[in-house]
């Protein structure tokens, strides 16, 4: 029998790929990097409509939900001085607001990493 996962194994799952996100700003740092795709992962994720609730108590702490309030916001402000499609990725990572995204994605993921990642398959222990 094929079981639907409770909503908070999916809380879970999304934490993990949000890991994932942090993990590519933090490491993004040459022309071979496609920040178009880096950009869209994240909105996968986390909607502008949902930022006040989309990181929930008990998958993130109140300290990791605001690290990456701030992350949603650092990209938001990155996306408004960039072109819709990203061409020369090495001309847009000298911008500040390029350097402002990846020190938060870097700050969250340090937070982030005390607890780690959880499991994808049954509920974590709060």
């Amino acid at each position: 029998m094929n079981r639907s996962p409770s909503p908070r194994i999916v809380e879970q799952r999304i934490r993990n790929r949000l890991i994932e996100c942090l993990e590519s700003f933090a490491c993004a740092s040459d022309s071979r990097c496609d920040l178009n795709e880096l950009i869209n992962q994240w909105a996968d994720w986390v909607q502008d409509d949902s930022i006040h609730s989309a990181f929930p108590q008990p998958t993130y702490t109140v300290d990791e939900a605001a690290s990456l309030r701030v992350v949603h916001i650092r990209m938001a402000l990155f996306c408004e001085v960039t072109p819709h499609c990203m061409i020369d990725t090495a001309e847009e990572m000298k911008r500040p607001e390029w350097l402002s995204l990846r020190i938060a994605a870097e700050v969250a993921l340090q937070g982030l990493a005390l607890r780690g990642r959880l499991p994808e398959d049954v509920e974590a222990i709060s």
